[in-house]
């Protein structure tokens, strides 16, 4: 596939190489049981956590792998939460992991309070957290990728604190 010289310019700006054999390997989920998580399985020291509200394709991962490689976030370092979004986010340490939600469908029940100080939103507990868009949306709708570029600009900025 040919791309612009807007296209090359905007991957040089995200850091995202071209023509780089990617690994397919797939996070860690949360959840063991569909049904139920197991919440002694879930590391929760992890900087990062990444709420999906359901397991994400093959695809999915790989956008999202995308992403937080090019604000310098390392796969290892993130907990993927496809199920009970709030009681697994309740474990996390406050002061030390920030939630990254996927989806303002997933984010509406946590009942998440503006940040202005930050430049984000807390949960109940206390946890920053970015609602950004659903994966699905994405590749849906290609044009909101500039919106989610911005968000994970802020997210970078959240880190940097």
């Amino acid at each position: 596939m040919q791309l612009s010289a807007e296209q090359q310019f905007a991957l040089a700006q995200m850091s995202i190489p071209l023509w780089v054999r990617r690994n397919e390997e797939a996070p860690r989920s949360v959840s063991a049981d569909p049904a139920r998580v197991e919440l002694t399985d879930i590391d929760v020291t992890k900087p990062w956590a990444v709420v999906t509200g359901r397991s994400l394709t093959t695809a999915e991962l790989r956008l999202l792998r995308a992403m937080l490689s090019s604000i310098d976030i390392s796969f290892d370092d993130v907990a993927i939460v496809d199920k009970q979004p709030a009681e697994v986010l309740s474990l996390f340490a406050v002061n030390h992991t920030i939630g990254l939600i996927l989806g303002r469908q997933v984010a509406e029940p946590l009942d998440l309070q503006a940040d202005t100080a930050s430049g984000c939103q807390r949960l109940h507990n206390g946890m920053r957290v970015l609602v950004g868009q659903d994966l699905q949306q994405l590749f849906a709708k290609p044009e909101q990728k500039a919106e989610m570029w911005q968000m994970l600009l802020q997210l970078q900025r959240l880190k940097a604190r």
